[in-house]
């Protein structure tokens, strides 16, 4: 997907919100294609931004789809990520969190 050449609002605030809103979309239709348009972002506040604008839908209706997303993700975007999936997993059911927590690979995410 071309968003590089989006002509949405000017405001770049308006821009960003408007581009993630498209990413959670396209992520619901296509998570592959999304996530590698992601990590081609510079690491940034805008490519938190769109992480988030398609974790948090996730968080909140698909857990596993969510933490398969996070852990996606290689760079400092991973710890991020994981730590929105497990805080919100932690509260619906500690004790699958916790399982699946102890399942990731040791590293610094973990």
């Amino acid at each position: 997907m071309r968003l590089d050449k989006f002509t949405g609002p000017r405001n770049r605030q308006e821009r960003e919100s408007a581009i993630g809103i498209v990413v959670a979309v396209w992520a619901s239709q296509d998570s592959s294609a999304a996530i590698a348009w992601i990590k081609q972002l510079p690491r940034s506040p805008f490519r938190n931004q769109i992480l988030n604008s398609v974790l948090m839908p996730l968080n909140a209706t698909d857990l596993p789809a969510a933490s398969a997303w996070a852990t996606a993700f290689t760079d400092d975007t991973r710890q991020r990520a994981l730590g929105s999936v497990i805080q919100q997993w932690a509260q619906n059911d500690p004790t699958a969190a916790g399982q699946w927590l102890a399942a990731l690979p040791d590293d610094r995410a973990k």
